[in-house]
């Protein structure tokens, strides 16, 4: 089984051999790895993707999945897999599984040169055709006096095929003895070398004593070095040290013998220290600037009293994920642990809130008391409890009342403050309050036509439309008109019949109090 990895840290030890024009016979069985561990292939594609010693490509061969949890997969090589002498410039593999993709390092693949004829297989050629030249001469002999004529051509043909054959025999000699002398002048080259490496051996190893690092990270036995004495907090000692002391001195603990890991580098350092047979572990470090160690730490470790459950998918995402509209959000949730989650909750599904909510739910106990808290998607915040036999049902939760102000409203180019009485808003929660006194700057034609006087932002419009007989100048009366757009505006003014509202005409709007959800 040939082993790869998507990790490509080196290249596949195992070498695919062919010979050019040899046709691969049994698919090779490989087994893919991410770093150490099989890789997943549950649902992927694997493809071969190959680059021949000339640049001829071949991709896209698909790969059979036998073992998709243990990464195992058997490829039949391509039937002109060795066409091209030499070795492939890439070969590897590509998965793909939905958007993820990669590819493994690459596999050895050498094609061997074709050698048509070997000196022993041309005398077995030449053996062959001389008892082929006698069969037929026998052959020839028996008719003889009717095929003379032929014998000879025959004769003259089969003694050329043996000059070719010779001719054949004598070049694969030739390249056969160039090709002994190369191997004899590097098996010299090999002999020099194993003569300098064993010189090098008997001189006490590869490096020497200058290049060789002399400070010992374990006893000679292979067990960690021992130190009595050591102070965990000096700043003179410049070497990294991995191993046990006792009688140490400046510990955090009161236990002085324990584990140790010191790290020096240009006169910062970091120390770890494990105390003997305690579950405990505790960092300080050396700030070689400020010159003061920051001070002892004990790290956190699963024995200690943390919180292990997540509240959170690995990828940050919600814990419990309830969407579709055969799911009961009450059934689903009363079959939660005690604990506490983050939960999304689709609008979609069955007892959900009027909008889609994402928050939390804690559960006292399971199946008895629980309660849930969110934020929907029309920014309303929603929470729902469950008290041992019954559920409250969503509610909405106030919040803190909005309150605007007074505020000036512009208005239109038709219209001015009349006098000191601006035009005013004022919006309070879900009420707006309107008010002031306005005047036309010019004279407008009246009757059903709709004067716009100013227009009220976002969050203080009417829910419904504001129709609203006011006083007007003298006995005359107008219609003030408040749309859900905002719009302001004013018509119908007059007495028993429509008139002109002249400049200067005094148009005030009492007070008016509307809601705005």
């Amino acid at each position: 089984m040939i082993e790869l990895n998507i990790l490509k840290n080196e290249e596949s030890n195992h070498l695919i051999r062919g010979r050019v024009g040899d046709i691969p016979k049994k698919p090779l069985v490989f087994k893919i790895f991410d770093d150490i561990t099989p890789l997943d292939l549950t649902g992927a594609i694997v493809k071969f993707y190959g680059r021949t010693s000339s640049g001829a490509v071949l991709i896209d061969v698909i790969v059979k999945i036998t073992d998709p949890k243990n990464g195992i997969v058997e490829f039949s090589l391509p039937k002109n897999i060795f066409s091209s002498k030499g070795n492939f410039l890439s070969a590897y593999f590509g998965i793909s599984k939905g958007a993820f993709f990669d590819t493994t390092n690459d596999m050895n693949i050498t094609v061997l040169p074709n050698v048509d004829v070997s000196e022993t297989h041309a005398k077995e050629v030449i053996s062959n055709i001389e008892k082929l030249v006698e069969e037929a001469v026998e052959i020839i002999n028996k008719g003889l006096s009717a095929t003379k004529v032929d014998l000879d051509k025959t004769k003259t043909k089969l003694e050329g095929i043996k000059k070719q054959v010779d001719t054949l025999l004598a070049e694969i000699k030739a390249q056969t003895d160039k090709q002994l002398v190369a191997i004899k002048e590097s098996l010299k080259s090999v002999e020099v070398k194993v003569v300098e490496l064993n010189k090098l051996l008997e001189e006490g190893g590869f490096a020497t004593k200058k290049e060789a690092q002399l400070i010992k990270i374990t006893e000679d036995d292979g067990s960690c070095i021992t130190l009595s004495g050591y102070d965990l907090l000096n700043t003179t000692d410049i070497k990294n040290f991995d191993g046990y002391v006792t009688s140490a001195k400046n510990t955090p603990t009161t236990s002085n013998a324990g584990y140790v890991k010191r790290k020096y580098r240009s006169g910062y350092i970091e120390i770890i220290y494990a105390p003997h047979s305690q579950k405990d572990v505790y960092r300080n470090a050396y700030n070689a600037a400020a010159e003061k160690w920051i001070g002892w730490t004990k790290t956190i470790t699963a024995a200690d009293n943390y919180q292990i459950p997540a509240i959170t998918e690995n990828t940050g995402k919600a814990k419990i994920y309830l969407s579709g509209n055969t799911v009961d959000v009450y059934k689903e949730l009363l079959l939660l642990e005690t604990g506490f989650y983050t939960i999304y909750i689709s609008a979609n599904t069955i007892n959900a809130a009027p909008t889609t909510v994402r928050g939390t739910v804690f559960v006292e106990y399971k199946g008895k008391w629980l309660s849930v808290l969110g934020v929907g998607s029309n920014n309303k915040i929603y929470s729902l409890h469950y008290t041992s036999v019954a559920w409250t049902g969503w509610g909405e939760v106030e919040t803190a009342v909005k309150d605007t102000g007074w505020m000036t409203l512009k208005t239109t180019a038709d219209f001015t403050a009349y006098g000191s009485e601006e035009l005013v808003y004022r919006t309070v929660g879900n009420q707006t309050y309107v008010s002031g006194v306005v005047t036309p700057t010019k004279d407008l034609e009246q009757g059903t036509t709709e004067r716009l006087i100013a227009t009220l932002p976002v969050g203080s419009r009417p829910s419904k439309t504001i129709n609203l007989i006011c006083q007007g100048t003298s006995i005359n009366k107008w219609l003030l008109l408040i749309k859900t757009d905002g719009k302001i505006s004013a018509s119908r003014y007059g007495t028993t019949k429509y008139e002109n509202m002249t400049k200067g005409t005094w148009l005030p709007l009492a007070p008016v109090v509307f809601l705005n959800d």
